[in-house]
């Protein structure tokens, strides 16, 4: 094929929706799906996929459980979605991550739609890939956790509020609720990922509305307001149940204020929402561009009200974006981490600046966009790609050292059939120490039984004779203040992540 040929057929391919399609799933695939279920589970991942498993166990989906104990310190879309892919690939890492990698896949697919529309072709693919390879969310998006989720919950809700309250030229009603109940069913997947931690970003939205529009009618729009009280009414059932179990003293709830206000933290306040910042990039620095004199000069004379409109939908992101930090912080949050729902505001903006870079932008404008993209389309994911295979091949397996797996596993041999085992320090910590020990017991004929003892350890209750203890140091000191010491016989010894564990038999 002549050079011409080969040029022609790329060409043709940039302009073609299934090639994009198709390139983003394939980045997507080498970004987030290799080498899943290679590491044991780490961090607060066991938190996420225990009380999964024991959902579809035991068939009891609420309130989702751990080792027996009510668990009610998220809401249970995570542990079920997870409990689903279990279903399909038993319990399993791959499973426990399966959801977060389909959840960042698919935010790549929705940055990509929604930046189609608004920007045109090629310039959704732009997105798309900005927003499969925005670093902050490889390993959200390869981790048993709720991020990632969370995350594309509240992408497809602001951005459906986005097309409804800033691009739809339309005034068909019934498009706009079409738009809106795009929007419930993001938000019902917020809510039931990580409760009211999205909502900052929705707000963020309707003031950057109200910004681009220069008006308070955003804020009265029906299809808008009818989308965030259907996916309110939506969650009511799980909320009120959740809310009940939490009431319960014997279960484990979390105290949201921990992560707001603190005057020790006033620094780290300061210098979040740069942090924030920082943390899209690079696509955070396509923010830049929707603003000044020259933003605003390169939409007049246009013969089409359709870069307008792109002007108007690039400032409502931007705007978004600004506000929905500002929430955060004047909330009191410090951590960045906790802000990353705000990110997912920004890929489409890559789309304006690539759009803008080869069609309206001030040559001054579209050097300064060459130079961020290292001057060539292809550069910058290219690096971009390199980089996400460096943490998977590099990064993720070290931080892996610090998953219990291991020592559970090793830890089984020591437990004999039909036991009994007590914990709190270690599940709180590391619950997949207790699960990859039972699991080790189970697949060799014996039965354990983990349960979750909070109030009893921290009291230092004996358990019945024949029961066995899974201590840290500073409950093993509590139970010989308590003068249990003559009581326990020390079975083995091990350490987990470098922390050091007991396990003890009670004795008559």
């Amino acid at each position: 094929m002549s050079d011409r040929g080969v040029i022609g057929l790329v060409a043709r391919a940039s302009r073609s929706a299934p090639a994009h399609w198709l390139i983003i799933l394939v980045v997507c695939a080498l970004v987030y799906w290799p080498r899943l279920g290679v590491e044991g589970l780490r961090s607060t991942e066991g938190h996420r996929a225990i009380p999964g498993w024991e959902a579809l166990e035991t068939g009891r989906w609420m309130p989702t459980t751990m080792f027996e104990a009510v668990y009610v310190r998220k809401p249970p879309g995570m542990p079920w979605a997870i409990a689903a892919a279990s279903s399909f690939f038993g319990e399993t890492e791959f499973a426990a991550r399966l959801p977060s990698a389909a959840s960042a896949t698919a935010m790549a697919l929705v940055a990509f739609v929604f930046a189609s529309r608004w920007f045109g072709r090629p310039w959704g693919l732009a997105a798309g890939l900005g927003q499969a390879l925005m670093p902050r969310f490889w390993s959200p998006g390869r981790t048993a956790d709720i991020e990632a989720l969370l995350c594309v919950g509240v992408q497809i809700a602001a951005f459906a509020m986005i097309h409804v309250l800033v691009h739809r030229k339309s005034t068909t009603t019934r498009h706009a609720w079409g738009w809106a109940m795009v929007g419930a069913v993001g938000l019902v997947i917020a809510l039931l990922a990580k409760a009211h931690a999205g909502l900052p970003v929705v707000a963020g939205v309707l003031i950057g509305a109200c910004i681009v529009k220069r008006s308070a009618a955003p804020l009265a729009n029906p299809a808008a307001w009818g989308a965030v009280l259907l996916a309110l009414l939506a969650v009511s059932p799980v909320a009120w149940a959740q809310l009940h179990a939490m009431r319960s003293e014997a279960a484990v709830s979390e105290d949201f204020s921990k992560f707001l206000w603190d005057g020790g933290r006033f620094v780290k306040w300061l210098i979040m929402p740069f942090a924030a910042w920082g943390s899209g990039l690079p696509a955070s620095l396509a923010v830049l561009f929707p603003w000044g004199r020259d933003a605003r000069r390169e939409c007049e004379g246009a013969p089409t009200d359709l870069r307008p409109r792109m002007f108007g939908v690039a400032r409502c992101l931007a705007l978004g974006f600004v506000m929905a930090v500002g929430v955060y912080a004047l909330a009191g949050v410090t951590n960045e981490r906790y802000v990353m729902p705000a990110l997912a505001l920004l890929p489409p903006l890559v789309a304006y600046a690539g759009r803008g870079c080869a069609e309206f932008f001030t040559p001054k404008r579209a050097r300064i966009a060459r130079w961020m993209m290292l001057g060539a389309p292809a550069a910058l994911p290219a690096l971009l790609l390199a980089g996400a295979g460096v943490f998977i091949a590099r990064l993720e397996p070290h931080d892996a050292r610090s998953s219990a797996r291991e020592p559970g596993l090793s830890l089984a041999s020591s437990l004999p059939d039909g036991c009994v085992l007590w914990a709190d320090a270690w599940v709180n910590a590391k619950p997949e120490l207790l699960w990859y020990a039972s699991k080790r017991a189970s697949s060799e004929g014996r039965d354990v039984r983990p349960i979750w003892k909070r109030r009893e350890i921290a009291a230092a209750v004996l358990p019945e004779i024949g029961t066995m203890l899974l201590l840290k140091d500073g409950e093993i000191e509590r139970y010989r203040a308590a003068g249990h010491a003559g009581r326990l016989e020390l079975i083995t010894q091990g350490a987990a992540d470098g922390t050091p564990f007991s396990l003890f038999l009670v004795r008559p």
